[in-house]
């Protein structure tokens, strides 16, 4: 049985990944990281390949596809916790100890939360952040912070039978708000991460992603009203 494994999806991460494999290796054993790569059509796999790190790569279906992966990648192997992680260097590796040291000492789920730096964040991601994580802690019937966050730690038992129907990014949101009504989560706790923005082209597209999280969201809210 592993305690834990540090899984992060990659999508045409070329430019990113050879520095964020090096960030990771300097806090966790090779052995303790996996990269789903979503189909990219980058040299990202060549590099993956080149690192000799563990990965797999998925046709490209979207961010939320990969999590389900790995969601089961983690309980096959059984490992305590897992922490997924962006591989776009916008979330600090050098952090992940402190998701291990808050899931050992009992939360269920830890999220990398931005709150205190809201105010650096590009004003549209900023917007659809208060948004969505004030509909989703709505929802759940608790306040939550920061319900878009790429980098979090989950005690894996949480995990099992939670089905999952969407596979972009509102899968993320999706897992947290099914979480929260299968009233398996005890304890929540939080890391304060920067808010660190690159000025490189993000793959969430506005539009699109807003209304996936809105059907998703009311699709949810339908069905326990």
């Amino acid at each position: 049985m592993t305690e834990y494994i540090i899984i992060s999806p990659a999508y045409n991460e070329a430019k990113n990944i050879e520095r964020f494999i090096k960030a990771i290796e300097r806090v966790v054993p090779k052995e303790n990281f996996f990269i789903i790569d979503d189909g990219s059509t980058d040299e990202t796999p060549d590099i993956l390949k080149k690192k000799g790190v563990n990965f797999y790569s998925l046709p490209h279906r979207g961010k939320g596809f990969a999590i389900r992966w790995g969601i089961e990648y983690a309980l096959n192997i059984k490992a305590k916790f897992v922490i997924f992680l962006d591989s776009d260097l916008q979330h600090p590796p050098e952090l992940i100890p402190l998701f291990i040291d808050k899931l050992r000492k009992g939360a269920d789920i830890v999220i990398g939360s931005r709150w205190r730096y809201l105010q650096m964040m590009p004003k549209d991601r900023y917007l659809s952040n208060r948004l969505t994580t004030f509909f989703v802690s709505l929802l759940v019937g608790r306040r939550l912070y920061d319900t878009q966050s790429g980098f979090r730690g989950y005690r894996t038992f949480i995990l099992r039978g939670i089905s999952l129907g969407t596979e972009r990014y509102e899968t993320e949101t999706e897992l947290l708000i099914k979480l929260f009504l299968s009233r398996k989560v005890r304890k929540i706790d939080y890391v304060d991460i920067p808010a660190i923005y690159n000025g490189a082209e993000s793959n969430i597209r506005r539009m699109q992603d807003t209304l996936r999280f809105l059907k998703m969201y009311f699709g949810l809210l339908w069905k326990i009203s």
